[in-house]
This record gives C-alpha cells, sequence and structure tokens, in this order.
C-alpha cells in the first residue's frame, strides 16, 4: 500500500468517515455497495462478497443489519468486485476482479457484467430470473487488469483499473440487449492523480464522482451531470481536472463506496461500515 497516494488536485477537504455499525459474518469479503433505488427512503444497501463466495447479494441496512440473501440464477462468481444500479434501476454486478490465479497470471483480459432488476429486499420467498451477461474485452493495447471500481450511468457502465501507477477508466456499453459474444470497451479517460482505485460510486444527480483506495477518499465535483461531460481535444474526458474534495483514511481494507444522499457510505473486507457526512 504504500504506493497509494490521492493526488494533489484535491481543493478541499472531506470529512473524516465514522464507524457506524458491522456487517453480518456472512458478508466477510465486502467488495461493492449500493443504495437501493426501489426503497428510496428505506435504509437499504445491497452488497456481495469477491471469490470465494457464491453468486449471492445481500441486502443490508447501513448499520450492518441483514434484510435479505439473494441467490443470483445462472451467473458465476469468479471474483465479483462492483456492484452498481442503472438509472432504471437495475442492478448490475461486475465480475471484474483477478482473483482467478490460473488466468493470465491474475490479470483478466475480459469481465462479465450481471444485470437484473432490484429485487425485494424484504420478501425472502421472491425468486429471481437469470441475470442479462454482458461480455466485454479491454481495448487492443490496454490491460489486461486487475478492476473493481465501477459505476453506471446513460447506458453505460464506467469500469476503473486497479493500478499502482494511477487508474484508466473504461467506457463499457450496456444496450437493452446483450450482445451475443464479447464486445471491445473504450478508453474514458485516465489519470496518475488517483490510484489503486478499489470502489466507484456516482451520485444521483450525476454531479459528483467518488472514488476510494486503501488509504483514501476523493470526491471529484463536476460542473455538469456526467452524461452531459464533453472528451477535451485528446478524446479523453477531463474528469481529473475537475474541483476535487479528499480525506487521508485508513479504514481497513476498504472496498466499496456507495452514496446516500448526500454522504458517503463506505464498506471494508474486514466488516466494518463507516460513513463520510456531507
Amino acid at each position: 500500500m504504500c504506493g497509494i497516494f490521492a493526488g494533489e488536485a484535491a481543493e478541499k477537504t472531506l470529512p473524516k468517515p465514522v464507524s457506524c455499525g458491522s456487517l453480518p459474518k456472512v458478508v466477510d469479503e465486502s467488495s461493492g455497495l449500493i443504495k437501493s433505488k426501489r426503497y428510496p427512503n428505506k435504509d437499504v444497501f445491497w452488497t456481495h462478497n469477491d471469490s470465494g463466495d457464491s453468486s449471492r447479494i445481500f441486502a443490508v441496512d447501513s448499520t450492518g443489519k441483514l434484510l435479505r440473501t439473494v441467490n443470483v440464477p445462472k451467473a458465476a462468481n469468479v471474483d465479483w468486485e462492483e456492484i452498481t444500479m442503472d438509472e432504471q434501476g437495475r442492478l448490475i454486478v461486475c465480475d471484474c476482479g483477478d482473483n482467478n490465479r490460473n488466468n493470465n497470471n491474475g490479470r483478466r483480459p475480459s469481465v462479465v457484467l450481471y444485470r437484473f432488476p432490484e429485487p425485494d429486499a424484504f420478501d425472502a420467498n421472491e425468486k429471481i430470473s437469470a441475470p442479462e451477461v454482458f461480455h466485454f474485452q479491454y481495448p487492443t493495447g490496454e490491460g489486461p487488469f486487475d478492476a473493481e471500481g465501477a459505476f453506471a450511468r446513460g447506458g453505460s457502465v464506467y469500469l476503473f483499473s486497479k493500478q499502482v501507477e494511477g487508474t484508466s477508466c473504461f467506457k463499457l456499453a450496456m444496450p437493452e440487449k446483450a450482445p451475443s459474444g464479447s464486445v471491445a470497451m473504450t478508453v474514458a479517460c485516465r489519470t496518475k492523480s488517483f490510484n489503486v482505485v478499489t470502489g466507484a460510486a456516482l451520485s444521483n444527480d450525476g454531479l459528483h464522482l467518488a472514488l476510494v483506495n486503501y488509504l483514501a477518499i476523493t470526491v471529484i465535483d463536476l460542473p455538469e451531470p456526467f452524461e452531459k461531460l464533453k472528451p477535451g481535444a485528446d478524446g479523453e474526458l477531463p474528469l481529473f481536472t475537475y474541483p476535487r474534495r479528499s480525506v487521508n483514511a485508513f479504514l481497513g481494507q476498504t472496498e466499496a463506496v456507495a452514496w446516500d444522499d448526500e454522504d458517503l457510505v463506505l464498506t471494508t473486507e474486514g466488516g466494518g461500515i463507516f460513513r463520510c457526512k456531507k
């Protein structure tokens, strides 16, 4: 972790996160987190474990109380590292990590995304259908990478590589019908001012992008909703040129971040839940 940095572009400081609970023992390696859209006025989040667990997600509240366990049929958990949600309220589980050590020295040349409607967080008898499955490959000459942070917006998922020297953000287009084969990602942007990205989250209004690693939390404040941003002369989005708010915070192995109105909620692989207030 000695090479992890938050960057020098931050102009303001975020509040220090405070502990607000612990995840249940069944969630022993929380690697993704997203707030429910189905229950906007209730304290409901979705999370999951990474490699080593079955293909299931968990509904919890922000103190760690387990609300429901949902098995995702016809899905494989090679290394689930992120969960996000599109504007239509569909969950997207990102199988994008590199813990499969038999695959290219642990660096996966492709990722799999599972998309399905958000389940009922309280009805244990509800059955869910098999998800839509999307396959993506890194662009020619890029990667393969370990990747752990992603968010959905405007019909695409934006995936951040977990690199010591910085991060690359890739755009993964997700049409209404999943293509039959694997589709190439495109490069959205790159930076050397934030690295080892382990989690990402975009606020509901699209104006604030949160990124976390093991030592820091950064929020990029955008001048307009993310989907309206225009590429620069180099063809990349100027994400990392905008004002930032950051705080150094070693909470353990921080793997996930989600927005809760204007607060941030974070989880660690050690079972901690933390809140970073506005």
